[in-house]
């Protein structure tokens, strides 16, 4: 009909590659997240990381793998996890990733801060303290107990 049937704004910033598979459409931008969204309801279903971490300019699925590539010549395969998305649980985040590593990830790299003599650990229901002084391997242990357990 021409008519616009649906539009996906949660990216921040340009859209690099944009890829359909079975009931799901997947999106990677400039923020470095892929975006998993449900094409029924449209609903933002999971984030994934692509290609080293980093800013995925190509992308294809097939049989429940996402297949990112990125500028430094780096491809990664990531299984797609239909129904064992994980919620961060640090207090004021909302987002959800398709699988564990990818949540590690996260936690570390936007809610752990580098260098810091004591925090509290943020995760719900946590009421430990760590410290990343002497580098992030401590924090890095306690994160992994949360999200893997």
């Amino acid at each position: 009909t021409g008519d616009m049937s649906w539009t996906y704004t949660q990216a921040a910033g340009i859209i690099t590659t944009v890829c359909v598979y079975e009931d799901l459409l997947f999106s990677a931008s400039f923020d470095k997240f892929i975006r998993c969204y449900t094409r029924q309801d449209h609903k933002l279903k999971a984030l994934y990381y692509g290609a080293d971490r980093g800013l995925v300019t190509q992308m294809t699925v097939i049989d429940d793998k996402i297949i990112t590539g990125n500028r430094n010549g780096i491809v990664e395969v990531i299984p797609v996890n239909r129904d064992k998305e994980t919620m961060c649980q640090f207090e004021g985040c909302c987002h959800v990733f398709g699988i564990k590593p990818h949540l590690l990830s996260h936690v570390m790299s936007d809610h752990v801060t580098p260098d810091t003599k004591m925090f509290r650990c943020l995760w719900r229901g946590c009421k430990d303290w760590l410290s990343t002084k002497e580098g992030p391997q401590e924090a890095e242990e306690h994160m992994k107990h949360h999200i893997f357990t």
